[in-house]
């Protein structure tokens, strides 16, 4: 544990947060309550050592967003497990298809600073991107989580630059009052 957080440059606890995320074990409980809204699902509370009202980065523009997004798709892989559930009869993409539209599986919370100094370090632009931050020791890093795993979808606007990310998630998030 200690190792592990001397090598990522994060506190011990941090650290364990971190490696239960990653293995999918642990009772660490990240502070958000899932509600529903209509068919949305928001939600609710805030990580414990996030204070609120931090401020935002204002957005950066189209063109820094797409080539960010752009070479962290160029990084990822997607899963045997997500293309076989792409190919299947419920999606009934073509492999030609998710090559075209860039799919790709989320990478492990254990590897989200690193990506980023990857991305930084080509010269792209992490600030006002969506889904990237600063976390408290003031490094960048971009916000992919063990609820967050799943396949990532390029949200391509009309003029095919990449506006945004989805992600079709592994496993849904439910409110425990909702129908199985």
């Amino acid at each position: 544990l200690a190792l592990y957080a001397k090598v990522y440059g994060t506190s011990t606890s941090d650290a364990y947060r971190e490696i239960c995320d990653a293995l999918q074990v642990g009772d660490y409980d990240s502070g958000y309550t899932p509600i529903r809204c209509g068919n949305a699902i928001l939600f609710k509370g805030s990580p414990p050592e996030i204070p609120e009202g931090i401020p935002q980065s204002p957005r950066a523009s189209r063109q820094q967003i797409h080539q960010t997004y752009s070479v962290l798709l160029n990084m990822l892989t997607l899963l045997p497990i997500h293309k076989e559930h792409l190919m299947s009869e419920k999606r009934g993409l073509s492999e030609q298809q998710i090559k075209q539209y860039r799919f790709r599986s989320v990478p492990p919370m254990f590897l989200c600073k690193k990506i980023t100094e990857n991305l930084i370090a080509k010269g792209c632009t992490v600030q006002g991107v969506p889904g990237f931050y600063q976390d408290k020791n003031g490094n960048w890093t971009v916000n992919f989580t063990k609820r967050l795993s799943g396949i990532l979808l390029p949200v391509v606007g009309f003029d095919g630059l990449i506006q945004g990310m989805q992600i079709l998630l592994d496993r849904p998030i439910k409110n425990p009052d909702d129908p199985p």
